[in-house]
């Protein structure tokens, strides 16, 4: 993310006198006496931090570094009715992965450290506020709009009525990011984004390597080397010989902390009510339900938070829960159901992509290339689940193909191959050092040390369980 904000701010330095203000000790486990000392700690656990740059890259590309001692020293204010909600739902929006989904309750989590979160989010909020008075922009450009410091710049722009962009990735490539004016989960932004890059780049091709530059993306997707795919096998199970339909849930855990910039337009208000419907449809067709839990390491936060929610579910609405690191293959599962359904997830693209029967429940960035497979209403979902189409045309997914593997914006200084692989020049960036990961193998062994943390009502130790 912070090469992104610095690709973005010598993009536009040409056109604009820029400041960058490094917000990162904004972070809670950065307050109070300990703050410095951890601060120190993350900076020597990682080789060749991004952070101890950017005094360097800013005097290299005439950007004003903005002193944290400058505007951090301000006293924090107290929060108003409607800063109090947004801080609401960036905490739950930070916090959501330990329970799984987005409709985690801010009484679910750990009082104590909401109480500490509160307090930076309000150092935070004043600082940002001092900025802009001191500086006076014309506009302010932020990350995603998703966590606690994002939030405050989003909020301080709409307070003093000033433009903001929002970065964030833009497809599957590391290297390409785009800037939102709104939020980054507007499904109907990200369309224009990709009309608007396919009529800027797209004459550069033939209509050949178009259709070559998409069968790439996918194949990419399908690949074993593929970060998901990897963890499921080549073969499906064998499933009962009647009829069944499949329900892919995504990771819906991080969400826009401003809902009020995101229309929704159809009978469904999350993945949770799409898949109770889809439940009671299934059960009045006599057919089986199977929930893909999205593929994750088995010990990772994500997967043993997602999987306890899924299951809970399809305990309730008699479906059968496939968890999310049982290496199933869905496009295997998806391949001899049916039908498939999803809410917004990009397995939707792919199945269409592979002429596989699909139905999404809300917009999404593609749902306006393949609208025969849109099912926004109760009565349209279940028609389509009595009698599923397949008259797809995967041609209609070359622009939503192109705009995922291009992006909106090239990086031109940084390499960035994944979230964890940056480089600069010949340099790797942000790389843990070997001994500290020794370190931490060690103590994930012992297991007296795992407990159930941020969320007080969920647990966090994978419950025994089988498909």
């Amino acid at each position: 993310m912070a090469a992104w904000a610095l690709e973005e701010a010598v993009r536009i330095s040409g056109e604009f006198d820029v400041y960058l203000a490094d917000l990162a000790k904004f972070e809670s486990r950065y307050r109070g006496v300990l703050g410095k000392f951890y601060w120190a700690l993350d900076n020597v656990l990682e080789s060749n931090n991004i952070r101890n740059l950017l005094k360097t890259f800013c005097d290299s590309y005439n950007i004003h570094l903005v002193p944290f001692s400058k505007f951090s020293a301000v006293k924090p204010r107290s929060l108003s009715s409607n800063e109090d909600e947004l801080f609401e739902r960036a905490l739950r929006s930070n916090y959501s992965k330990h329970f799984g989904s987005g409709s985690i309750k801010y009484s679910d989590i750990n009082q104590n450290l909401v109480m500490r979160e509160k307090y930076m989010f309000q150092k935070a909020l004043t600082s940002i506020e001092k900025i802009v008075y001191d500086l006076s922009p014309d506009y302010l450009i932020t990350i995603n709009g998703r966590g606690f410091v994002d939030s405050c710049v989003v909020a301080t722009a709409k307070k003093m009525k000033l433009n903001y962009g929002l970065i964030e990735l833009s497809g599957e490539s590391w290297d390409y990011y785009s800037v939102h004016r709104t939020t980054t989960h507007s499904p109907y932004e990200v369309q224009e984004k990709i009309n608007m890059v396919w009529e800027r780049d797209s004459g550069r091709y033939t209509a050949d390597e178009l259709k070559e530059i998409a069968r790439n993306y996918f194949e990419s997707r399908f690949s074993p080397e593929n970060e998901w795919r990897a963890l499921q096998r080549d073969n499906s199970t064998a499933r009962k010989p009647r009829d069944y339909v499949v329900f892919f849930p995504t990771s819906d855990h991080e969400f826009a902390t401003f809902p009020e910039l995101i229309e929704n337009k159809t009978d469904f208000l999350s993945q949770v009510d799409a898949f109770v419907e889809t439940a009671k449809i299934c059960r009045k067709l006599n057919l089986d339900l199977y929930v893909r839990v999205h593929p994750h390491q088995a010990d990772s936060v994500l997967a043993v938070s997602e999987d306890s929610l899924w299951k809970d579910l399809c305990n309730k609405f008699d479906a059968i829960c496939i968890l999310s690191a049982s290496g199933e293959n869905s496009f295997e599962l998806a391949k001899n159901a049916r039908a498939s359904v999803t809410h917004i997830s990009t397995i939707g693209a792919e199945l269409a992509w592979l002429e596989i029967p699909i139905a999404f429940t809300t917009h999404s960035t593609y749902s306006n290339l393949i609208s025969d497979s849109s099912c926004f209403t109760r009565a349209r979902l279940e028609s389509y689940l009595s009698a599923p189409s397949n008259t797809l045309q995967k041609e209609n997914l070359l622009k939503w193909a192109f705009y995922m593997s291009r992006g909106e914006y090239p990086t031109k200084i940084f390499q960035i191959n994944s979230f964890s692989d940056l480089e600069l020049g010949e340099v790797r960036l942000n790389q843990v050092r070997r001994f500290p990961q020794r370190i931490v193998r060690a103590i994930a062994k012992l297991k007296f040390l795992r407990r159930e943390v941020f969320v007080g009502r969920v647990s966090m130790k994978r419950k025994n369980g089988e498909v």
